[in-house]
């Protein structure tokens, strides 16, 4: 409620939806450690260790590393390399689940032999 004067004023927005109230919506920078701490999530579901992923995509542990804790900005380019390594769809590790959690998804039927 505001006040003008004398007069109240209602909001019409609901304080508690987060399309009607920004607060609620994520900051950009919560969005990019989000995609960060999905690569890491992954890169440990796939039991990699920081230095294999790195030495794959051409950088330093040390530089992966900063990478997954948020504190340097990830490249589409970069994303995608990543991506490729732990054997996962770039949209995934962009997804920005409540839970926390990372969908894995797996085709069974590429990885069958052929009879």
């Amino acid at each position: 409620m505001n006040t003008i004067g004398n007069k109240h004023i209602m909001n019409h927005t609901n304080e508690s939806n987060p399309v009607t109230n920004p607060s609620f919506r994520m900051k950009p920078n919560a969005k990019a450690k989000s995609v960060a701490n999905n690569i890491r999530r992954v890169r440990e579901f796939r039991n990699y260790t920081q230095d294999y992923v790195a030495r794959k995509i051409g950088i330093s542990q040390n530089a992966y590393s900063k990478l997954e804790l948020g504190f340097h900005k990830l490249s589409l380019e970069r994303l995608f390399q990543i991506a490729d390594v732990l054997e996962i769809e770039s949209t995934a590790l962009l997804q920005c689940d409540s839970d926390g959690i990372v969908q894995l998804h797996t085709d069974f039927a590429a990885k069958l032999p052929v009879p």
